[in-house]
């Protein structure tokens, strides 16, 4: 009986193109795990955002409104997996006036992920804007 010899000198070749396939498909993962946390964190920034705006257009002046809109955008973060030491809220009030408007940015230095595969950790600003309308009808700085 004679063996083959077709496939011989390919022994080790499915251990070696894993070896070298490895260090990819953990980078392609860790760009996929980190891409899916900041859309995440985009998203809980944008609700307290939104949040802040219409908190500060409920005050019944300027200053109230900003008071408002930087404790709403805190404790709504409180709560949340972002995790955001260096937390900024700004105000926009130039047309808060009835019938106006307040834009609020929120911005936040989100901590990334740490991943098994890298010994460092990030962080990324992510930064959302939101507005909301002023009553037409209303009274303010009362």
């Amino acid at each position: 009986m004679k063996h083959s010899t077709l496939g011989r000198g390919e022994r080790g070749s499915a251990a070696a193109e894993l070896v070298l396939l490895a260090p990819i498909l953990s980078a392609v993962m860790g760009f996929i795990v980190v891409s899916g946390v900041l859309w995440f964190d985009h998203q809980v920034l944008n609700d307290a955002a939104r949040s802040a705006a219409e908190a500060a257009a409920m005050g019944p002046t300027a200053v109230a409104a900003g008071d408002a809109a930087r404790a709403v955008a805190r404790d709504d973060l409180v709560g949340s997996s972002l995790d955001c030491p260096a937390l900024r809220t700004s105000l926009d009030t130039s047309t808060y006036r009835a019938g106006g408007s307040v834009s609020v940015e929120v911005r936040c230095l989100a901590l990334l992920p740490r991943l098994p595969f890298l010994s460092v950790s990030a962080t990324v600003p992510i930064e959302s804007l939101a507005s909301a309308s002023l009553e037409p009808y209303r009274l303010l700085g009362q």
